[in-house]
């Protein structure tokens, strides 16, 4: 359960919601992952992959 927790930290890069920046200048989102349920995580997960599309879209609308 451990490796899958980590890897959906690492999956879960958000530039919506305030979080850590890596070194990389990546955000993530910073989740109590025993806290967090899955379905909830991978609801955020969807919006912000949705947002981060409609980012894209409107760049290039602009």
């Amino acid at each position: 359960m451990w490796v899958k927790e980590k890897y959906m930290l690492h999956v879960c890069k958000l530039w919506l919601c305030g979080g850590s920046v890596d070194e990389n200048g990546n955000q993530y989102l910073i989740i109590d992952m025993h806290i967090v349920p899955d379905s909830v995580l991978v609801l955020t997960l969807f919006i912000n992959m949705l947002s981060s599309v409609l980012n894209l879209l409107d760049l290039e609308i602009a």
